[in-house]
């Protein structure tokens, strides 16, 4: 069995529902904050994927997950980097590079 630790990164890839959460997300958590530090895109490889921590995935997306959803907010396939898979529960998160 191999573990993954959800402060590690994965790879999603937004609709344009995922990316308009992500900036209402944004926006409600910052309030007034907002108008002074403006949002900002996340950064998108060439196939479109973003790369975020699985926490954040979940606590993004999460009300959006569920069966029956036509609108779901990422495609449903998720890249997991291989050496973000660990043999042993005690290894240390690693940040990758997008």
């Amino acid at each position: 069995m191999k573990y993954f630790n959800f402060n590690d990164f994965v790879y999603i890839k937004p609709t344009e529902e995922g990316f308009k959460i992500l900036k209402d997300n944004y926006n409600k958590i910052m309030g007034d904050m907002a108008k002074i530090y403006k949002y900002e895109e996340p950064k998108v490889d060439e196939n479109g994927y973003i790369e975020m921590q699985l926490w954040q995935v979940m606590q993004n997306f999460g009300e959006y997950m569920y069966n029956g959803n036509m609108n779901l907010p990422f495609e449903s396939m998720i890249g997991i980097p291989e050496e973000c898979l660990k043999d042993k529960k005690n290894n240390k998160s690693k940040k990758l590079k997008i």
